[in-house]
């Protein structure tokens, strides 16, 4: 069909309809597109011959001369809409008097009969179309979709028209999975067009390459990621404007087009619970013993991808026969080392609490006692993560979700004395019949635990 590049043949005849016969017989051609614009041909007019064998510029009575031209269709010509040519035909008679006439397109149907000019129409149909694909550039730590990764979005955006097209332009469209707008770091910027247009145009087959980038944020993480689109539009030369949303570049998605440039990233929110514990007040004597104050830190960490609120912990705190004991202050909340109120933890961030404890009789007596605390977190999504403290000793064969124990060595002693005194001296004073001896035995628990059964 009618397309940049076909040739076009014309071939004009000039016929002598006249009684006498002609001579100094020229044609002269106008050629112009839909708008008016002269136009060039590539070849021609030119003289091919004479039914009645007559040379160039002669013409019989009732003779016919065939001239051919050629054109190689342009873009500005399907710009306009198609072109136009017509020829005036002269020539004189023997008299002298010069007869003219303007070429007819051959087609009465068209309601013209005579001198209508040979219209070519071209229909204008532009179209442009969008695709938008993405890549990882900058790969932070870890390996994959991350926090602070760099995506660039290569965006293209080709006529796929017949017609050229002016004032292209493209508007993004950035948000997460749950419809939050997002910000690029940079663009949409326009890099070229490779066929040379300035930005803004683009000749027929023509494409143009834009580029933006986006660095990973954890609210996109939280929503699940993040999608993308563009809204390409351009003006036709008869002022027709055409759009197209972006394609991924992905049809084994199932849309072929208009889809938008989806990058999920799944969700995996963990936690983790560390519970350590330290002597900070030591009463004689040295060492574990009673009334010694002991200080347990706890710190729970953020080791998902996605932030957590809701954060809170359960403290579990029994003797070594498994009896509940009473911690003398906490667990209390001191910080987050990024910052956050408790409750809520970052990606990576640690909140630190701690509680203290004075040790008591039954705990000795136990062998020890025994504390941990169970951590919950809620994800974005509404799940619920969890850990068992550790207590980060991982040398005693548990590597986690061990409760932190204090044992206390049972170290059980008696030592018993027993003194005597005259408590009733009768004559001769001093030791003598008849004195009474009062002895006096005391029985001291010098062990760490309780003794029963003592006789």
């Amino acid at each position: 069909g009618l397309s940049l590049g076909d040739t076009m043949t014309y071939t004009i005849t000039v016929e002598n309809t006249g009684n006498v016969s002609l001579d100094n017989v020229a044609i002269a051609d106008t050629f112009v597109d839909a708008n008016g614009n002269t136009l060039t041909l590539l070849t021609g007019p030119t003289f091919s011959s004479s039914d009645a064998g007559s040379a160039e510029g002669l013409l019989a009575v009732g003779e016919t001369a065939t001239y051919t031209a050629t054109y190689v269709i342009e873009q500005d010509a399907i710009d306009a809409g198609g072109f136009s040519n017509s020829v005036l035909a002269e020539g004189d008679s023997p008299a002298g008097t010069t007869v003219d006439d303007t070429s007819d397109d051959d087609d009465d149907a068209d309601g013209n009969t005579e001198d209508d000019a040979t219209v070519t129409t071209i229909t204008a149909l532009p179209s442009l179309e969008a695709v938008k694909t993405v890549a990882i550039t900058t790969d932070v730590l870890p390996t994959g979709l991350s926090l602070g990764d760099t995506m660039t979005y290569t965006i293209t955006v080709e006529n796929t028209g017949n017609v050229s097209l002016d004032n292209v332009a493209i508007a993004d469209t950035f948000v997460d999975a749950n419809g939050n707008t997002l910000t690029l770091l940079t663009g949409p910027t326009f890099n070229s067009a490779d066929a040379g247009s300035a930005e803004g145009l683009l000749t027929v087959g023509e494409t143009a390459t834009y580029t933006a980038t986006y660095v990973i944020e954890q609210d996109a993480i939280n929503a699940g990621g993040f999608s993308n689109s563009v809204l390409a539009e351009g003006d036709s030369p008869a002022g027709t404007t055409v759009d197209d949303t972006s394609d991924d570049d992905d049809d084994t998605d199932g849309n072929t087009e208009d889809d938008a440039t989806v990058t999920t990233i799944t969700a995996s929110a963990s936690i983790e619970a560390v519970k350590t514990v330290a002597l900070t007040t030591d009463v004689l004597p040295s060492g574990l013993s009673l009334g010694d104050t002991m200080t347990y830190t706890i710190t729970v960490e953020n080791t998902g991808n996605v932030s957590l609120d809701n954060v809170a912990i359960t403290d579990t705190f029994v003797d070594a026969n498994g009896n509940t004991l009473t911690l003398l202050t906490g667990p209390t909340f001191n910080s987050s080392d990024a910052g956050s109120a408790e409750g809520l933890l970052a990606v990576g961030e640690t909140a630190t609490y701690t509680a203290t404890y004075v040790i008591e009789q039954d705990a000795i007596d136990a062998g020890g006692f025994s504390n941990s605390v169970l951590a919950e977190g809620d994800s974005p999504a509404g799940t619920t993560v969890d850990d068992t403290s550790d207590d980060d000793d991982d040398a005693d064969g548990n590597t986690e979700d061990d409760a932190t124990v204090t044992t206390m060595t049972a170290l059980p002693s008696l030592e018993a004395v027993k003194t005597v005194a005259i408590t009733t001296d009768v004559l001769p004073t001093g030791l003598s019949l008849g004195d009474t001896m009062t002895y006096t035995i005391t029985v001291e628990n010098t062990g760490n635990v309780s003794l029963d059964n003592v006789a």
